[in-house]
Parts: structure tokens; sequence; C-alpha cells
């Protein structure tokens, strides 16, 4: 592989770097889940558990060659080995009884943990320019580093239900508590630990009329904590990045109102508005160092860290049809029309940003010879921002069969994902001190498969997965609690 760049201080020519690289690459994934609900009547009665676990990692390593030709010529050649890993688990308990015909009460207790390792070795060569013979190789202490995340959740919540004729109130409220810790064996001066509690409500308000006109209301908040790999010191490699210790939890208010009327000869109709806003939203902001070189790499370099926005808040509009009809065929499409605010201040100065998006997608299923099921799915979504950043527009068309045989004791599926491999990254940058622009082209196209064997009320699933993954990234409207 190789890279060319350009690098500028304001109208000055500061670098000219070109890189060469030869590199390897390796990853897994792994998940399974267990589920177990036990009726006590036929009434809603009930207590189920569920323990889901996944697993994945990734490695890669390799040989770069750096060429700097401004403001003086020399080059730098490093090997790099990284590899990464994680395994999380997550269980919950959920106990359901109704006290009446028309309300019930659910209480619950949910636990997560999310352990991950990583660690990168860089080794320099200590006279690039030397001809012939074996390069000497030493350590370069400064992006060397091994470090042990995690994250351990715990969360007790209790949820009412209660209708009145046809108007349904559901008030919750969850308690929280998160742990957030990180480890440096070779430098534990960068070791922390860091404890988050949380109170979360939500209330959701629904009326459904008895010609099939449904109108919905709902408010949540959510608190979440910083990611650990966000709350470390240690800085990293050539970018010269890090994290943020003084991090502080991210407040969210979501506000939905909806509507939907539904036709048994049509389908239905849906109109629905949303707002969310949050405080402290963690953001990366990239600045430069000064005019003068950096005493690790000789050079000006820039430097990117998390920080706490402000605030920000994304209101707008979704529309969505569904067309079915017959019991074989649907056809959905969804329309999605935001603002996007963002409001920060940074050494003194107020910065803020707003931008309209939109996006689109249509989803179709179908059912042939009562068999196979046929589904294919397109989606547009116009660029978007975050703090200083702009993301380009990503587009892309999914397909997928699943059949089922043997009186659905064995059930198979096969999935195409960005089929015509549209999928491109591309990003402009434009914080008070650096402005960048980046476009890359990455095969996104990608097949899973997975067969399902049924033996009573057992399942056993498999599946495989290759290639990338297709992402939207735009909302689409509020979930529950």
């Amino acid at each position: 592989m190789s890279v060319h760049r350009d690098e500028f201080l304001p109208d000055t020519l500061m670098t000219v770097f070109d890189e060469n690289s030869t590199a390897w690459d390796r990853s897994y994934f792994v998940n399974g889940g267990l589920y177990y609900q036990h009726k006590f009547d036929n009434d809603g009665h009930n207590l189920s558990v569920s323990i889901d676990a996944m697993g994945w990692g990734s490695g890669d390593g390799g040989e770069v060659t750096r060429s700097f030709t401004s403001p003086y010529t020399y080059r730098k050649i490093l090997r790099q080995e990284s590899q990464y890993s994680s395994f999380g688990a997550e269980g919950e308990v959920i106990y359901n009884r109704p006290y009446s015909e028309n309300g019930e009460v659910s209480v619950g207790y949910t636990f997560g943990i999310d352990p991950e390792k990583q660690y990168l070795i860089t080794d320099t060569v200590l006279n690039p320019n030397q001809i012939g013979g074996q390069y000497e190789w030493d350590n370069d202490v400064y992006r060397s580093y091994k470090a042990n995340f995690n994250k351990l959740n715990n969360e007790a919540f209790i949820t009412l239900q209660h209708k009145f004729g046809g108007f349904t109130v559901k008030p919750g409220i969850r308690f929280v508590s998160e742990l957030v810790s990180g480890t440096y064996p070779d430098s534990s001066k960068y070791d922390f630990r860091k404890h988050f509690f949380s109170v979360r409500p939500s209330l959701h308000l629904s009326y459904r009329t008895e010609s099939m006109h449904n109108f919905k209301l709902s408010y949540t908040r959510r608190i979440a904590a910083p990611e650990a790999e966000q709350l470390s010191a240690f800085y990293h490699e050539d970018n010269y990045s890090s994290g943020n210790p003084d991090l502080e939890r991210i407040y969210t208010n979501s506000f939905e109102a909806g509507w939907t009327k539904y036709w048994m000869s049509f389908g239905s109709v849906g109109l629905s508005a949303y707002y969310r806003g949050k405080s402290n939203e963690v953001n990366t902001i990239t600045i430069s160092s000064d005019s003068t070189m950096y005493w690790l790499y000789g050079r000006p370099v820039s430097y990117s860290y998390p920080v706490n926005v402000g605030k920000s808040h994304s209101t707008g509009l979704e529309a969505n049809v569904m067309y079915r009809p017959s019991g074989f065929f649907n056809l959905r499409f969804y329309a999605n029309l935001y603002d996007s605010y963002i409001y920060t201040e940074y050494n003194g100065k107020p910065y803020e940003s707003d931008m309209w998006s939109y996006s689109f997608r249509l989803n179709m299923w179908a059912k042939l010879w009562n068999k196979v099921e046929v589904t294919a799915s397109g989606y547009y979504s116009s660029p978007t921002q975050s703090l200083f950043s702009e993301r380009h527009a990503r587009y892309g068309i999914n397909a997928g069969l699943r059949a089922d045989f043997f009186d659905r004791k064995l059930s198979v599926f096969v999935n195409a994902n960005d089929i015509f491999n549209w999928n491109s990254w591309g990003n402009t940058n434009s914080s008070p001190y650096v402005e960048s622009k980046s476009n890359s082209k990455y095969n996104s196209r990608s097949v899973s498969v997975g067969v399902t064997f049924r033996f009573g009320k057992m399942e056993l699933e498999q599946r495989a997965r290759q290639g990338g993954d297709d992402s939207q990234g735009a909302p689409q409207g509020m979930g529950g609690m």
C-alpha cells in the first residue's frame, strides 16, 4: 500500500510525506446465547432469563517506509504489530406479573461486562540511510503499549403498564451503575478506574381507535458513561491522539410523537416527529502543535482527543408507507428529514454548526411458492455532520433469501450486503486549527449464511459471515426504554 500526504501550516508547506508498506491482517468473530421462559399461566404471568456472549479479535502487522522530502529529505523505517481482542457478555432476568385484566408490572435486572485487550509494538531502524547489510531495529517506547479496558454495567428496572379503554400508559424507571477501568501493565501511571451511577425515567403513552388509528407520545432520558479508551490519558502513534480523563457523562432527552393509520387491504401510513437533545456529547477535536518542531518527530504534528460538546440536538420528521396487498408480499418505504445542531466552546471561543440532512430506505419482502422468502433493500443517506467534521453520503443495495425444509426443522438463509460495492468513506474536517479532507474506497460487499436446526423446542443455529458491513448512519426516530 502506498500513501502520499502534504501537510501545511497556514500558507506554508510543512512536509511532504510518502509511505510504502507491506502488511498482514487477520480477524475472527464468535457469538452465542441462551433464552429460557417459564409461564406460570397463559395470562402473561412469566419469568424469562437470557444470556448472550460475543467475542471478536483482530491482528495486523507489517513494515512501513516513510520518506520526507520537505523541509529536508530523510527516511524513516518502522515495523508494527498490533492485536485486539474483546469478549463481552450480558444477561437479563425479567419477571412479568399482571395485577388486573388491564395492567401488569415488570421487574428486571440486567448485567453486562465488556473486557478488551489491545497492544501495539513499534520498532524503528536506527540508521535507515545505510546501504546494504541488515537493519538495526530499536523499540520505539513512545509508540508501543499494552492496555486492558473493562466496562461493567448493572441495571435494575421496573415498568408499569395499564390500559384505560383505548389508552395505554407505560411509565418506567431504571437504576444504572457503570464501572469503567483501564490498566497499562508497562505504564501503570495511566491506570484509571471510574464509577458512574444514574437514574433513567421514561414514559410512553398510546391511543388506538376502532378505525385503526394509532397515536403515540413518549419521553426517555438516557445517561451514558464515556467508553474506557476515551478516558485514557495515554497517547498513540504518529497522529498523536489520546483520551481525556476529564470527560463527563452524556445526557440525552428524547421526545417522540407519532401517528399510524392501518387498512386491511392496503397496509399503513405513518408520520412521526422526534427531538433528541444531548448535553456533554463526546466528540473528537483536532488541533495542531505550534510552529516549533515536536520533539518526538522533528516536525509539527496534529493532536486529536475527545471532548464533551456543550450541547447538540437532532430534530426530525419521518414518514413511512407499507404496501401489503397480500400475506405473501409487502413493500415498505421510509423517508427521514432532520436538522442537527452542535454548539461548543473551545479556548473561550464559541463554535456552532447547523445542518439539514435526509435519508431514504426501501424494503421489499416476498414469499414465493409458500417456501422461499426473498428480501431486498436500498438506502441513501445524505452528508451528515459531527463536531468540526462532515461525513460524505452513503448508499447501497442489499438482498437475501431464506427457505425452510422438513416442516421447519431446518432453515437456511443467505444475505448479500452492498451488492454493487458503492460504499466509500469520506470526511471533511474543519477544526479551529486543522483542516483536512479524506476519501477512501473500500470493499464493503459481504455475504452471510446461516443454518438453523430445530429439535422439539430447542434450536441450534450456525452462522458464517464474510466481508464488511453496511451502515446508514442516519437517525430513524426514537426507541423506547
